[in-house]
């Protein structure tokens, strides 16, 4: 098992990831912030965005996820597109061990998945 953290390159558009652990993570875990070269906005279609796949979380359930990175200001939060509080799910762990999630930039951005132990 690798003993250090895993880097990948992300490019604008469609990004298709795995943890390659089998851990779930968050996007606080993955340091997804815009301090970290992501981007946020008000509007979604504007913001980098994480498409999970529903059937992980729940067996037969077809379609996709999507949450934003919604910032204004110091305000910032991965929310689910279309809920109208706003609820923050940043460490919700929308990021599933050893499966694929997409992702959806704005920009480039670098990708750091940390080390589950250790050596």
């Amino acid at each position: 098992m690798r003993a250090n953290d895993f880097l990948q390159p992300l490019q604008p558009g469609l990004n298709l990831i795995t943890i390659g652990y089998p851990k779930d993570l968050s996007p606080l875990d993955l340091g997804l912030t815009t301090a970290n070269g992501y981007t946020g906005n008000l509007a979604f279609n504007l913001a980098d965005q994480v498409l999970p796949w529903n059937g992980d979380a729940a067996p037969n359930t077809p379609g996709f996820g999507n949450y934003y990175l919604i910032q204004s200001g110091a305000f910032e939060q991965w929310t689910l597109v279309g809920d109208p509080t706003f609820s923050n799910r940043s460490a919700q762990r929308l990021f599933k061990g050893c499966r694929g999630t997409f992702m959806r930039l704005q920009g480039e951005a670098m990708l750091r998945i940390p080390a589950p132990w250790t050596p």
